[in-house]
């Protein structure tokens, strides 16, 4: 099912509760491409949910693709890290093997540190998890409340968001503490010039991604989103990512009534012009299957995942016009 659309995916997934009409929605739906399907289990090209949830909602929390292309995944049910999924596939990188971190860890997101270690964010503990590639702990850093992202800059820099504060901490690649950035709605994306975005709504009518120099304490606004038709409000503004070439990548959830929901996904260049957009389906309360989660690559593909009971844990990608 590599290049159906939702609709048919949601079908042949089993999943209906809600049928769109084509001539309710603004635009037409984007069509993902399965990129890796990954049954429930502990084996090499498994995962596994958490045994407190319910199905597909324990899933691996985090996925990227690092700086050789390789497509690697959290799975934090095993806690492990799969790593080349969309190839030949690595031996998997067992994070238990020192016992760390502990059995009451919750592992909700990890990058690749510019010496190749893995950083992997333990919201529990309240820290960042320091692993080699081939999974010797090499220490730990940071003191959160309830950190929720993590993330490596161009530059090798490593930012964890905590919403308890809010702030975003900025670490050396060696873990110490170099600065934070203070407010609801910073992210942890930043471009290869230092500079940090955040995106906030503003009623259901405005939604703006503002973006500050390193250093400076003033945000300027970089793009303004408003909803995609009359009729239509937003209820979400939330960054997506960037890529390397520093274009913005921005997903909103929009709405019309409490039932017709969906999405877009529109991409900005570094000036803050909108050079493309997608339109996805956003039901999330009536789908399990629909993405919650997504990851901009180095060379702008967008990634996201979807669930299922049976079917197990998909990794899709959304394609950009070029």
């Amino acid at each position: 099912m590599a290049r159906q659309g939702w609709i048919a995916v949601l079908a042949t997934l089993g999943a209906a509760a809600v049928a769109f009409a084509s001539d309710e929605l603004p635009a037409q739906l984007t069509q993902p491409t399965t990129v890796v399907t990954l049954a429930w289990g502990a084996g090499p090209r498994e995962v596994r949910n958490s045994p407190e949830s319910g199905p597909g909602e324990g899933a691996p929390t985090s996925f990227l693709v690092d700086r050789q292309g390789r497509l690697c995944l959290l799975d934090a049910a095993n806690y492990r890290i799969l790593r080349d999924l969309s190839g030949a596939g690595l031996p998997p990188v067992d994070l238990m093997a020192a016992g760390l971190p502990g059995p009451t860890s919750y592992l909700v997101d990890f990058d690749v540190a510019r010496d190749g270690d893995f950083v992997v964010l333990d919201q529990v503990a309240g820290t960042v998890l320091r692993f080699s590639p081939q999974g010797r702990p090499r220490g730990r850093f940071g003191v959160f409340r309830n950190a929720t992202e993590l993330a490596v800059s161009p530059d090798g820099r490593i930012l964890v968001r905590d919403t308890y504060v809010p702030a975003v901490n900025v670490f050396s690649n060696e873990g110490k503490f170099l600065s934070e950035r203070r407010g609801e709605h910073w992210t942890v994306h930043v471009d290869s010039r230092g500079r940090q975005y955040k995106a906030q709504l503003f009623g259901v009518r405005s939604g703006i991604v503002s973006r500050a120099d390193a250093g400076s304490a003033r945000a300027a606004t970089f793009a303004a989103i408003t909803p995609v038709a009359p009729g239509w409000d937003l209820a979400e503004v939330r960054l997506a990512g960037l890529d390397a070439a520093g274009n913005v990548y921005v997903k909103t959830t929009e709405a019309r009534d409490e039932k017709l929901k969906f999405g877009r996904l529109i991409r900005f260049d570094p000036s803050g012009k909108k050079t493309a957009e997608l339109a996805i389906p956003r039901v999330r309360e009536f789908f399990s299957t629909l993405p919650r989660f997504y990851r901009v690559t180095p060379t702008g593909k967008v990634l996201t995942f979807s669930t299922h009971e049976q079917l197990g844990y998909s990794i899709l990608e959304l394609t950009f016009p070029r």
